[in-house]
């Protein structure tokens, strides 16, 4: 698999995809280890609001502006993230404004389900 990709593969029926991923605050550099849903059904990224450590102990912080860090070390800058309360089994939503920056496929076959993301895009032009 090439550096600027990943996949995963599944052996049996999925109802959703769940991957680890890093999300950074940009102006400070901290970071959190998050399990994030892809959502081709949202227009953007949703962050739960989560506990972050810090100097003064341990606080609720609201998310709005990251860095994403998919698995493999694919790293997007930028990244506008809404924040809302918990969200179920996941941290985070990966909606399509990172989904549309590269390709990504679920593919099915005997052996399972592979779900993957290239980036950048392959060019069709």
């Amino acid at each position: 698999m090439p550096k600027n990709s990943f996949a995963i593969d599944y052996d049996s029926e999925i109802g959703e995809i769940i991957v680890n991923v890093s999300a950074f605050n940009q102006k400070t550099g901290t970071g959190v280890n998050l399990k994030a849903l892809w959502d081709t059904g949202a227009n953007c990224c949703v962050i739960s609001e989560v506990q972050m450590k810090h100097a003064n102990g341990i606080a609720i912080v609201n998310t709005h502006m990251l860095s994403l860090m998919l698995p493999n070390n694919i790293l997007f800058k930028d990244i506008r993230a809404m924040s809302c309360k918990p969200i179920h089994s996941f941290d985070m939503i990966i909606g399509m404004n990172v989904i549309n920056k590269g390709d990504m496929s679920i593919v099915h076959n005997k052996a399972g389900i592979r779900f993957s993301f290239k980036y950048p895009p392959i060019c069709t032009k």
